[in-house]
């Protein structure tokens, strides 16, 4: 039997979502919170990674971590967005990082990643974007939105079309 995935709406908050479908599949609330600043639950399970202006190595080196660690905890679906809008660019050292993540990940993602919708506010960036899944190809669907808003929404219908049913709010 497959584990659970849902999304929390009005009335419920993101960690008792978390709770209730890490219970469900085994896995401790910990393992699957995020605990970097640049990552946020919008809806579980879907997450969103919001990158600064700037970003160091070893900025990006504990990012990519928490993010690893956070998709090697997931045994259910979910769906990420990638918020590239203030990114004014990054090293080539950085986007080597990167790719080498996405390897690691690879067959996890292949499994329970459903679709990451990327929101890159410039040409540079989108560059940038392609450079990455150039060196390292991305297993799950995706798509290089223009705002925040069109890639979470993009994000939220990976997940519907693969059945990861809304959850109903609590009531109060």
């Amino acid at each position: 039997m497959d584990a659970p995935g849902w999304i929390v709406s009005a009335g419920e908050s993101a960690h008792e979502a978390i709770g209730a479908c890490a219970h469900a599949v085994r896995t401790s609330v910990a393992d699957v919170r995020p605990s970097h600043p640049w990552i946020s639950v919008i809806e579980y399970p879907l997450f969103q990674v919001s990158y600064p202006s700037e970003v160091t190595d070893e900025a990006l080196t504990l990012l990519l971590e928490d993010l690893e660690r956070v998709m090697f905890a997931m045994s259910s679906p979910y769906a990420w967005v990638v918020d590239l809008g203030r990114t004014l660019g990054t090293t080539a050292r950085q986007r080597k990082m990167q790719a080498e993540s996405e390897l690691r990940l690879k067959e996890h993602n292949r499994k329970h990643c459903v679709g990451v919708g990327v929101h890159v506010g410039n040409a540079v960036m989108r560059g940038v974007v392609t450079a990455v899944f150039w060196l390292s190809p991305p297993v799950y669907p995706y798509r290089i939105t223009g705002t925040l808003e069109e890639a979470q929404r993009w994000a939220r219908e990976a997940l519907r079309a693969h059945g990861v049913p809304r959850r109903q709010a609590k009531s109060r």
